[in-house]
């Protein structure tokens, strides 16, 4: 209702189609009242998108995507980073590990029958195609939940967390920022970690973020977690101190990622970035990396990503550097 009083609109955003074309509706109505395309997210479906047979997603089409493109361009303009801010250099590292064979045998049964027995005799079990993926992420992990609605989970390896504390130890010092996916994921950090007094970000409340960064800045905290969701927005002055972000369990958002980095990555930094993500070869690990790189994580990206790991997905199918 008030939109409409203002006479000139702008929009910002870092991450305009993070999930697909059909984000881009809602920003233009705000900015052009849908001018452009159009008041109804409906219509905009049904003039530049197909629909699957069940009619929960919609990819846009070749021909769609052209005329987005070309009804927006009028008003839209590109402004990256590089080429306004003279930043350093910003390095992607994948450290490669390689599942425990017990929880390499384990993760197989779950992506191919939906059910494992544990060596603990605890079972695991998914009861959706489409909960699979999430469950191969939490093996990757090494920390799998027993059922959907518990908190329980089993530790089946920990392989990531060898690797992250490799990385702490070859900081020597230096403030080391990890993203996690699940919140056995941040237990297990926080238990193994104890000796750097790390602080998980996504569980500290607001009133306590300004202390926590300070703390960060002036060399008391040498290790932060915090989930991307979380974190991954409104948090500034991590990259005054901290140069070093790593990924312990990535997840399928585009925009998670990129905002993610982006607390480091960004105006005020002036050391050159790494961003090291811990991967499981062979693994789901692989499809995700594969979306990323893509630039994609909409349905459709998805499904080529995972299509694309089952079909035998090599690290050397990255396009970014290794340890």
């Amino acid at each position: 209702k008030m939109i409409n009083e203002f006479k000139y609109r702008a929009g910002l955003t870092g991450t305009p189609a993070s999930n697909g074309y059909l984000d881009l509706h809602g920003q233009f109505l705000a900015v052009d009242g849908g001018e452009r395309l159009g008041e109804f997210i409906t219509h905009y479906k049904d003039s530049y998108f197909a629909s699957d047979y069940s009619g929960w997603s919609y990819i846009p089409t070749e021909l769609g995507k052209q005329w987005i493109e070309f009804k927006i361009s009028d008003i839209t303009t590109k402004m990256d980073t590089v080429d306004y801010l003279d930043l350093p250099d910003c390095k992607v590292t994948n450290i490669m590990v390689d599942l425990p064979a017990a929880a390499r045998k384990a993760y197989q049964e779950v992506e191919k029958n939906m059910f494992t027995l544990l060596d603990t005799g605890q079972e695991v079990e998914v009861f959706s195609r489409s909960s699979v993926s999430n469950k191969c992420l939490q093996f990757c992990n090494g920390s799998p939940y027993l059922s959907s609605d518990s908190p329980e989970y089993e530790v089946v390896h920990d392989v990531k967390l060898d690797a992250l504390e490799e990385v702490l130890e070859e900081a020597g010092g230096a403030p080391v920022l990890c993203s996690y996916a699940f919140k056995a994921d941040a237990e297990r950090i926080m238990k193994k970690f104890k000796k750097y007094k790390p602080v998980n970000l996504s569980q500290t409340k607001s009133a306590d973020t300004e202390r926590i960064i300070n703390d960060w800045n002036n060399g008391k905290t040498k290790l932060m977690i915090g989930h991307p969701a979380s974190m991954g927005h409104g948090v500034d002055g991590l990259q005054d101190s901290g140069s070093i972000l790593v990924w312990f369990g990535l997840n399928w958002s585009l925009e998670l990622y990129e905002q993610m980095c982006g607390r480091l990555n960004r105006q005020g930094q002036t050391r050159p970035v790494s961003i090291i993500r811990i991967l499981c070869n062979d693994t789901v690990d692989l499809a995700i990396a594969d979306a990323l790189e893509r630039k994609t994580d909409d349905q459709e990206g998805l499904k080529n990503a995972l299509q694309r790991y089952r079909d035998g997905v090599t690290t050397n199918d990255l396009t970014t550097n290794f340890f």
